[in-house]
């Protein structure tokens, strides 16, 4: 469920909880449910929960992308 995570974040980065709505909000959706399902020990079913949610993040990120958003956390250090 990691990758999930890692994917709603890097959404998110993008503002794709604004551009993309509808994809953003089902990954939320989705990875709540496969928080519940991890919790009751249901863990195929977190599984397949998990991995819709990365999937509607990834579609969100990219949907934000094309939009037009642009990544905020990208730090540049100086060399």
């Amino acid at each position: 469920m990691s990758d999930t995570a890692a994917a709603l974040k890097a959404a998110k980065e993008v503002q794709a909880d604004s551009v993309a709505g509808e994809y953003y909000r089902d990954a939320e959706e989705w990875f709540f449910k496969a928080q519940q399902e991890y919790r009751l020990k249901n863990f195929s079913k977190a599984k397949e929960a998990a991995e819709r949610a990365r999937k509607s993040a990834e579609k969100a990120e990219f949907q934000a992308l094309l939009g037009g958003s642009k990544r905020e956390s990208i730090a540049h250090t100086p060399e």
